[in-house]
């Protein structure tokens, strides 16, 4: 492995936790739109906790303004970056208050906290793959769903 390889090798974990940053904390917390075309690649595959896939970028533009009139109040914060390679994992604890409609839940007024775990591969300065996980099981408990 050359110097420059090498300097690549450690380099690019960082690059990409900054990356993964930028998305909680611009996109998501300060509502950024403009770094959806910049960090999200445009054929960017979601995998869902119940196996569903989603593919492109611009499914953003409907989410986060859907989950910000659910949760106006509506945060994010990193808890643990773990990068290595192309891949980053992040764990995330997600606060918010359900003052709109979700998932056919009429708002409750209750102030929500659940964790939230992502699985990220970047390529080129772009996430291009994610996986996600919620405690969904605690987040319905909390919005009044009966076990």
């Amino acid at each position: 492995m050359s110097i420059e390889e090498h300097q690549e090798f450690v380099v690019q974990p960082e690059r990409n936790k900054h990356i993964v940053r930028l998305y909680i904390e611009e996109l998501w917390n300060n509502l950024q739109y403009d770094l959806i075309d910049q960090i999200l690649a445009s054929n960017l595959l979601v995998h869902a906790p119940d196996g569903a896939q989603e593919r492109g970028n611009q499914r953003f533009r409907q989410l986060i303004p859907y989950l910000r009139t659910a949760f106006p109040d509506l945060h994010l914060s990193i808890e643990q970056v773990i990068a290595e390679g192309d891949s980053v994992a992040l764990r995330v604890r997600v606060t918010g208050t359900h003052q709109g409609e979700f998932a056919g839940f009429a708002p409750t007024r209750k102030a929500l906290e659940f964790p939230e775990w992502f699985f990220m591969r970047l390529w080129d300065g772009k996430i291009v793959e994610s996986w996600y996980l919620r405690d969904q099981e605690g987040l319905l408990k909390q919005l009044g769903q009966e076990q």
